[in-house]
């Protein structure tokens, strides 16, 4: 990536002189050079103001997900602290929190379906015992055959 300006190569600079790997440092650089482009003056003298008018900008405008807002906002952290000492509030300049997307349900069909489609026997009985417990990959890796009371028909999930 070719620097088209001061503020990229001290950016680039910085970043190398502190380890980060050269796709650390062309990510960081092209998220600068967008920001560059939003705001109307140089950079040493944008503001925390314009960097939270560039965030509420890459939510509603561009629509960007929550990984490429903090990848832009953690750019724009190490530029305006490591680069040019700006001693600003951080929490102004805040992260998204990851959205959480709840597992579709599956319909009884499509259980079956996906249990039909084991034709190991150890694997089918995992996969059984793990759905019909409602137990997370952790819970189920962590079973042992002591833990499965066959007479009461129950787990114990530790």
């Amino acid at each position: 990536m070719e620097l088209q300006n001061p503020f990229e190569t001290l950016l680039a600079e910085t970043l190398d002189a502190r380890g980060r790997s050269p796709r650390t440092q062309e990510t960081y650089v092209w998220m600068l050079r967008l920001f560059g482009r939003f705001v109307t003056k140089p950079l040493d003298q944008a503001t925390p103001d314009d960097i939270q008018a560039y965030q509420r900008h890459l939510t509603t405008e561009r629509k960007v997900g929550f990984s490429t807002f903090n990848q832009t906002t953690c750019a724009l952290r190490f530029f305006y602290r490591e680069c040019l000492n700006k001693d600003w509030d951080i929490k102004r300049m805040p992260y998204q929190k990851k959205r959480r997307v709840l597992p579709d349900i599956l319909a009884p069909e499509e259980v079956t379906a996906i249990l039909d489609a084991c034709t190991n026997l150890k694997h089918r009985a995992l996969l059984m015992t793990s759905y019909s417990g409602g137990l997370r990959l952790s819970e189920t890796l962590g079973l042992v055959p002591s833990d499965i009371d066959s007479k009461r028909m129950m787990i114990r999930v530790e």
